[in-house]
This record gives C-alpha cells, sequence and structure tokens, in this order.
C-alpha cells in the first residue's frame, strides 16, 4: 500500500500543468507524446528525454482558437517519425500553452497564465472562455 501511495499519479489533462510544474525542472520546457501518448517527453535546452512517469492522455483531441474565434484541430506534426499527438509548453515566468482538450466526450480549458485548468462541458464553454482570457491579457497588464 505504501508503494502504491508513492507513485506518481499520471498526467491527465486536469493535472497536467500543475504535475509539469511540479517536477523539479526549471527554464522553458516542452512536453510532447507521440504514438497516441504510448511514448512521451521532455525537451529542454537542446535535449530530448523520455518522460518517466504514468501518462493518462491517450485518445486526445487539441484545438485552439484562432483570430476570428473559430476553433480549429491542433496538428503538431512528427518527432523521430512518429506523429506528435501532444505538444504543451511551460515557460520560466510560469505561463504555458493556451489550449482545449477533448478527451472521450469530455472537454478542459488549460489557460496560457496562472488560471487553473477547468472541466468543462462543451467546446462552445472552452471557447468562451478563451475569449475571457484573452480579453483580460489584451486590456491588463494584471498577469506581469
Amino acid at each position: 500500500m505504501q508503494k502504491a501511495s508513492n507513485e506518481p499519479k499520471a498526467i491527465t489533462p486536469i493535472n497536467l500543468k500543475s504535475t509539469l510544474l511540479d517536477n523539479n525542472l526549471t527554464g522553458d520546457r516542452e512536453f510532447f507524446c507521440i504514438n497516441n501518448a504510448k511514448e512521451c517527453f521532455i525537451y529542454q535546452d537542446g535535449e530530448t528525454t523520455p518522460y518517466p512517469d504514468r501518462v493518462a492522455l491517450k485518445n486526445i483531441t487539441v484545438y485552439k482558437i484562432d483570430s476570428e474565434d473559430n476553433h480549429y484541430k491542433v496538428e503538431y506534426g512528427r518527432f523521430k517519425d512518429n506523429k506528435i499527438s501532444f505538444r504543451f509548453n511551460i515557460y520560466s515566468n510560469g505561463s504555458s500553452s493556451q489550449m482545449i482538450i477533448e478527451q472521450n466526450g469530455k472537454f478542459f480549458y488549460l489557460p496560457t497564465f496562472f488560471g487553473k485548468v477547468q472541466k468543462i462541458n462543451s467546446l462552445d464553454e472552452a471557447k468562451e472562455l478563451w475569449r475571457k482570457n484573452s480579453e483580460i491579457i489584451r486590456n491588463s497588464g494584471e498577469f506581469y
């Protein structure tokens, strides 16, 4: 029982940002996965190292919102001739990639700055959160 409680929790959409921030890494870094999250990596300071802990990011779709308020599915390209299924950046100031994740019909909004990941009901609700967050960033310097 003690061993199970000492194991790190698998990365999920809801704990992604907090887990990667608590990973004792500093500076800008990128977390990415290939082959439907069967293999994940950390890229930092020009080096790519395998992510050693469990990841529960299979069957996800990532969306972003363009300047005309339309959502689009994100395509990440390839790594070592394998399709990248997920990519998430964290910066030294604590900000990160802004995105909407859909996994098995559930939606999660990941804000770019210091807000918490939110589980939401729909893509439309995510778009509204995206718009609100973008307005705050454009109209104030409160994040800085």
